[in-house]
């Protein structure tokens, strides 16, 4: 018989991370699934890690690749070997919430959906950090079930959009059905070499009218750090977002501009949380050919590099001094906000007043 759901997991040489996975997968593992971990020629403890587990539970199956095939050919070679109705792949150190598997088997059962995708937290080795990642804007919300019948509605979910993992660009937090992800014709250069291979197959999905409902708060744990976003890292991270979504875009919707635009601006709303809106201008006349004004760039590029120095040193502050100066500042709100029309807490003030003075800064 042919499990519902199979549960893959792409590793290489992290075999620290797929133990604490498999510890928080396996007892969530009932009859209707199986789980196969593709393992990329890993040169670690990542093979002994998986026979130790394949011997204590039956429902867990591994193949390992005589040679390193790449992210997008383990990625590729998953949807060849998965035999389940439903596919989900899990990043290696991500780790499920206690009662997640139970969430999506429940949601499969309902059988109103085609893709089902899930909340995301930060975890690091303290615990979770910070609260579950908003990833849509209302209406849109945890139960959501939608299917975008045209482009204007399919432009309406991509302006929805606050996190890039809502058009699919994070692995671990997407469910679908095997036969219709299996089904897109993926592009050859884009399934050997591009760094989103699942955002072109969901919003392909969705492009032909797929069902998709929002399980936003059921958590799947992801890594803090994981996603390269650390303020070195910002422009390379920003380039890397912006330049395959607008390729992607132009290969999803060459003949509709709306939503070339609209799904290259899911890139640009993600890449201006963690740079100031006069380098993202320049991030895209770059990719664009507009300019080649590398001067000018690179003094941006060194006051970005500046104003994160000094919002890293805000948020090392620690959290107890942070909350004595909101409770102490708790009876004078109402005049501060009348005073400061962005104040909302201590800390969150001194960022925006950061980053409002560094924008007048850049101004010429």
């Amino acid at each position: 018989m042919l499990p519902l759901l199979t549960i893959a997991i792409p590793t290489f040489n992290r075999a620290v991370h797929l133990e604490i996975l498999l510890q928080h997968l396996l007892p969530q593992i009932n009859d209707q699934i199986e789980v196969l971990i593709t393992d990329n020629a890993s040169e670690d403890n990542t093979s002994k890690v998986i026979r130790e587990y394949c011997n204590q539970s039956p429902r867990l199956k591994a193949i390992r690749h005589h040679r390193n095939i790449g992210f997008n050919g383990n990625y590729k070679y998953i949807f060849e070997a998965a035999r389940g109705e439903w596919l989900w792949i899990i990043g290696d150190d991500e780790i499920p919430s206690p009662n997640l598997v139970h969430d999506v088997l429940e949601e499969i059962a309902k059988n109103r959906t085609d893709i089902i995708l899930l909340g995301i937290q930060k975890y690091n080795t303290s615990g979770l950090y910070g609260d579950p990642l908003k990833i849509f804007s209302p209406p849109y919300t945890h139960g959501t079930c939608l299917e975008c019948k045209n482009d204007n509605e399919l432009i309406a979910y991509l302006e929805r959009i606050i996190n890039l993992a809502g058009s699919f660009s994070f692995l671990s937090n997407i469910c679908q059905r095997t036969d219709l992800a299996s089904s897109v014709p993926m592009p050859p250069d884009l399934e050997r070499a591009s760094s989103f291979p699942q955002t072109y197959r969901g919003i392909f999905q969705l492009k032909n009218q797929a069902r998709i409902t929002l399980l936003t708060e059921s958590i799947i744990y992801s890594i803090k750090g994981n996603d390269s976003k650390k303020f070195q890292n910002l422009i390379q991270r920003a380039l890397l977002d912006l330049r395959e979504y607008n390729r992607l875009s132009k290969r999803l919707f060459p003949r509709e501009p709306k939503l070339q635009l609209a799904l290259s601006r899911c890139a640009a709303r993600e890449t201006s949380r963690y740079v100031s809106e006069n380098v993202l201008i320049l991030l895209v006349q770059r990719i664009f050919s507009e300019t080649d004004s590398w001067n000018e760039f690179s003094l941006l590029l060194k006051q970005v590099n500046q104003d994160n120095y000094r919002i890293s040193k805000i948020n090392s502050i620690p959290s107890w001094i942070w909350n004595i100066l909101h409770y102490v500042s708790l009876p004078f709100a109402p005049l501060l906000q009348m005073q400061y029309k962005s104040w909302t807490t201590p800390k969150q003030y001194i960022k925006s007043f950061w980053n409002k003075k560094n924008h007048e800064k850049e101004r010429p």
